[in-house]
């Protein structure tokens, strides 16, 4: 059973954990899960708490949220009847989400999520079982028969959350920024959100430092788009990304210089620019190029 989400796509997984599975992949999923609506704001490594992971989870997965009226069908003792989470926790039980408490009777929803919960809670979220696969990557600390073995034995396998010396830490807490990237990864994997997306926002942000760069900015956009090279199954293709990131953050460095009236090293940085897009065969190399045309146009006076 593959579930909704299909994981048609789940080579893209083993390629993407293959560049880094950290900041650069927390970078770009909070900038498509704040896009969307899902996070009000970007994901932090503090600490996520149980109620927070469903929420986020269902909305990631864009499952519609059933307001329920009558405090008496709420299945936990510890979830108020008008609490902001209480629909999120009714919908999930009446779709068989919640299937990973030690106690039933409580929800316990200011509590942090172990990487054990959150993997049962998030491949229950997005229906995809974990029977049926042969797993290789299989962690040395999650013991045979453990309510959560088949679901974080998926996620370690795929490399969704990466093993530390060949343990998976079941145990560990989870923080915000790990459940936006774990849960970016598993929507690219599953075709949720297209690829294209991704480019879209890796994109961007270079246009931005192509024009009004930022330190900041300049490290976003690198990271942005070493994330989706390392997305991209085409090697003639993630070479030219690589040529264009080249180019881009050549030209940003020219556009700082010139702002600050070093007009001959601008006009180098520019020559670089245009040169180190020039070995790319992409729509975004000719806008490269042409801005460091004019950028070495304007620093040389003419």
């Amino acid at each position: 059973m593959m579930g909704k989400w299909g994981f048609i796509g789940i080579g893209c997984i083993l390629a993407f954990c293959g560049a880094t599975a950290s900041a650069q992949s927390c970078s770009i999923a909070n900038e498509y899960f704040v896009s969307e609506g899902v996070l009000s704001e970007a994901a932090t490594e503090a600490e996520g708490n149980r109620a927070e992971a469903l929420a986020f989870l269902m909305k990631a997965a864009q499952i519609e949220v059933v307001s329920i009226g009558d405090s008496r069908s709420y299945p936990f003792a510890d979830v108020p009847f008008g609490s902001w989470y209480a629909p999120y926790v009714e919908t999930a039980t009446q779709m068989g989400i919640i299937s990973w408490q030690s106690d039933i009777s409580l929800f316990r929803p200011q509590d942090g999520l172990t990487r054990a919960e959150f993997s049962v809670l998030a491949l229950n979220v997005f229906d995809v079982s974990p029977e049926g696969f042969t797993l290789v990557e299989r962690g040395v600390d999650i013991s045979a028969g453990m309510w959560y073995e088949n679901h974080l034995h998926f996620l370690t396998h795929f490399g969704v959350i990466l093993l530390d010396n060949g343990k998976a830490y079941p145990e560990k807490s989870v923080t915000k920024c790990e459940m936006a990237d774990w849960t970016w990864q598993l929507l690219s994997a599953g075709g949720g959100v297209e690829v294209e997306k991704a480019r879209k926002i890796a994109f961007g942000a270079l246009r931005e430092i192509m024009q009004n760069p930022t330190p900041e900015q300049i490290k976003t956009a690198h990271d942005l788009t070493i994330t989706v090279i390392a997305q991209t199954k085409d090697e003639a293709e993630a070479r030219d990304l690589a040529y264009v990131l080249d180019g881009a953050k050549y030209l940003a460095t020219a556009q700082l210089a010139y702002q600050n009236g070093l007009n001959r090293q601008a006009e180098e940085m520019a020559r670089q620019a245009w040169h180190a897009a020039d070995g790319a065969n992409h729509e975004m190399s000719r806008e490269v190029k042409k801005i460091a045309h004019e950028l070495a146009q304007k620093a040389r006076g003419e």
